[in-house]
């Protein structure tokens, strides 16, 4: 048996190998039963994390789309659109309906839970997500990765004039070239310029 606790931290190119590879181990045992298990919250949208890769799979088997699915996904949510997370209540209410009916561990929890909003500096996208189970973007999180396109650098397109943009700087003090890219934060589009050094 594999177990990944927190796989939504699974992202990293070595550690999506690891997964990988113990995924692919688990034939090598028929006689024993193997299976996996995958505990923890929704990942952010495109990080391209274990929990993802389980999340499509689960949403896809659900949608007709993988014929021979082994997998048994329980994934719990509070995903109401109309739910009023200013309100403390309603952040109560939205706790209880992600944590299901098993309810509280024990008494005021699901009270100080909801009171991690109130602080100073919240980042109230990332309590959604470990808390309500959504996948959300976090405040920490520049690109919106579900509305950026395939391929960054599109050939003859440009940034409208006024876009709302990062710029990201390499270089060196010396013998280097030195780059300059502009990144759209609504669409990921790239343009970039290089200043490269005189060949001698």
């Amino acid at each position: 048996m594999n177990c990944f606790d927190e796989p939504h931290r699974l992202y990293l190119p070595r550690q999506l190998k690891a997964h990988q590879t113990m995924d692919a181990n688990l034939p090598k045992r028929p006689l024993d039963d193997p299976w996996s298990l995958y505990v923890g919250t929704a990942g952010q949208p495109g990080q391209g994390s274990v929990a993802e890769e389980i999340h499509i799979e689960a949403t896809q088997i659900a949608e007709g789309k993988i014929q021979r699915p082994d997998l048994f996904y329980l994934y719990r949510t509070d995903d109401d659109p109309e739910r009023d997370l200013s309100d403390k209540d309603e952040r109560i209410r939205a706790i209880a309906e992600a944590t299901g009916p098993i309810g509280e561990f024990g008494p005021g929890q699901f009270d100080e839970i909801a009171s991690k909003w109130d602080r100073p500096g919240a980042d109230g996208p990332y309590l959604e997500r470990v808390w309500l189970n959504r996948w959300k973007r976090q405040g920490d999180q520049a690109f919106d990765m579900k509305k950026i396109k395939p391929g960054l650098c599109r050939s003859g397109e440009r940034i409208p004039k006024g876009g709302f943009i990062t710029l990201g700087f390499d270089g060196a003090r010396f013998r280097d070239a030195t780059a300059l890219v502009a990144t759209s934060i609504d669409t990921g589009l790239q343009e970039f310029g290089v200043v490269g050094t005189p060949r001698r």
